[in-house]
């Protein structure tokens, strides 16, 4: 499973809606410092990304903005960082 965020000017409304509809379709999703994490197997990346279009959410791979900038304090919150954003990336890349 990857790890994609969707940020943008979301209220807690329009985040709670997006993830109403990420769930529905099977994705799992959750409010998380920044934004919204989305968690969607393989073969949920472009549904995923679709919804967050629709939502008028970005869909950026790996944390929000706000975790990146907590994770990135330590060495290894970086390496991990850097390590989930690419995988993320490597997966849309594959399935678009």
């Amino acid at each position: 499973m990857a790890r994609f965020t969707a940020e943008g000017p979301l209220s807690y409304n329009q985040a709670c809606s997006l993830i109403s509809d990420l769930r529905a379709n099977g994705i799992e999703s959750n409010i998380t410092v920044g934004g919204v994490a989305i968690h969607p197997e393989p073969e949920q990346v472009l549904l995923a990304k679709e919804i967050c279009d629709r939502h008028g959410a970005s869909f950026d791979p790996g944390f929000s903005s706000a975790q990146e900038d907590v994770m990135l304090g330590s060495a290894d919150g970086y390496r991990i960082a850097e390590q989930v954003t690419n995988n993320a990336r490597s997966l849309l890349k594959e399935w678009q």
